[in-house]
Formats: C-alpha cells, structure tokens, sequence
C-alpha cells in the first residue's frame, strides 16, 4: 500500500513555494528550507470483536461516508501539530469507546490503534519514524495488540527479531533483508507457533506487523493472525 509521507508532502511545499514566487510565507528565510508546521495521523481498527467505528479528530469526523471495520486502516491523514480532541464511536451511533486528548509533534508521523476487547476498548499511539531504510534494505517493526494473548516474540525465518513483547508493546524499526521470508508470532513462555505466513519483503520500503485478533475464540475471523501494513517512505 503506497501512503505521502510528510516528507514528500514537504519537498512538494517547497517545490510550489520556488515555482510561486509571488507568494512568501513569514517563517520562510533565505537560503533555509521551510517548516511545516503539520503532522501525519494513520488509524487502525485492531480491536476483535468491535463493531465498525466512527473517528471524530476535534470534532470532525475524519472517515466521511466511510465505515472503518476491524482491521481497517485509515492512512495518512495531515492535520496541524499540536494538541487534538480525538473521540471513537461507533458506526453512525451515540456510543462512545475512547475520548481522548494526543499531541501530534510537528512533522511527525503518527498512529493511532482502536485495541482491546469490546467490553474494555482503549488505545494505543505511536510516534513512527518513516525514514527511509538504508540502501538495499526494508524496515520493520512488530505490534502486539492480540488483549488475551500471553507476551509475544517475532521471528523472520525462524531467526528471533523481537522478544517477549506484552500486549500493546511495540518495537522500534528495525532493518531487514528484501525477499520471500516467513514471518511468525511465538508464544514467548512456550515457543509455539501462534501464526506464521509469508511475507514479500521489498527493499526501501517499510512495514508495520501487528498480532490481530485472539488466542481463545471461536470465531474464525476473530482467530489470532498477523496484518501487515506497508508504508513508502
């Protein structure tokens, strides 16, 4: 999935500023690049269980006519930095699950994840570093948002990438080789298998794995897997 990152949102800003000359802004200085006082917001559905949502960003309701159902994402959208009022209701509903305050840093990216179970929804948000990865390589990090499963380890080909993660525990991005690799979530006490799947992973690009759903159901939707989502930075 290709997403704008603020960086491209920036070097566009900049290219429209030098094309214009008749426009001038009052932080611009000669010989500098200007500053964006904007920030990047993603929102994920990875509560199991959850009917869809309704987003509200200082009151505004960011998803449109669009419903955002478990595991859906809601990529990239810009808003000014700083302080914001964010509410999640559900679909075309008074119910409220989450009201909240965040703090959008300026020219950052950030992610906010609807988790846990129906009866006790709450929320995960990150800061994530969308720069790109070094010359031939890929980045990645794993999420742990499955509310009942015990802590969680991550392996590329059999090989541990990140360990003994609890629910709502996120890594740092981390560098990765391109190719066809299997990717699998464990059991950190017992090492089982939880779910593995194959995973194409191309240079440059970066990805987000999350642990969705539960261990104990039996619903097959609601099964624990993995959801990957892939940015270009």
């Amino acid at each position: 999935m290709k997403s704008i990152t603020l960086q491209k949102l920036k070097k566009s800003f900049l290219f429209l500023l030098s094309a214009i000359t008749i426009f001038s802004l009052n932080s611009c200085v000669k010989g500098e690049e200007s500053s964006l006082n904007i920030s990047s917001l993603s929102v994920i559905h990875a509560s199991p269980g959850l009917p869809a949502i309704d987003f509200y960003y200082n009151g505004a309701r960011i998803n449109g006519d669009s419903i955002i159902a478990y595991g859906d994402t809601i990529p990239n959208k810009f808003f000014n930095s700083g302080t914001a009022s964010i509410v999640v209701k559900k679909y075309i509903s008074s119910t409220t699950y989450i009201s909240t305050s965040i703090d959008l840093q300026s020219e950052k990216n950030h992610s906010f994840f609807v988790v846990g179970k129906p009866n006790e929804v709450t929320y995960l948000f990150t800061t994530d570093d969308l720069t790109a990865p070094a010359s031939g390589k890929a980045k990645l990090r794993f999420i742990n948002l499955s509310p009942d499963a015990a802590n969680l380890s991550f392996k590329i080909n059999s090989i541990n990438l990140f360990g003994s993660m609890a629910f709502k525990s996120y890594s740092e991005f981390s560098p990765v080789d391109p190719g066809e690799q299997k990717i699998s979530i464990h059991d950190s006490v017992s090492g089982a298998i939880l779910a593995e799947q194959n995973l194409n992973i191309e240079a440059g690009k970066i990805y987000t794995v999350w642990a969705k759903g539960l261990v104990s159901t039996t619903e097959n939707d609601l099964a624990l897997s993995m959801q990957v989502v892939g940015l270009q930075p």
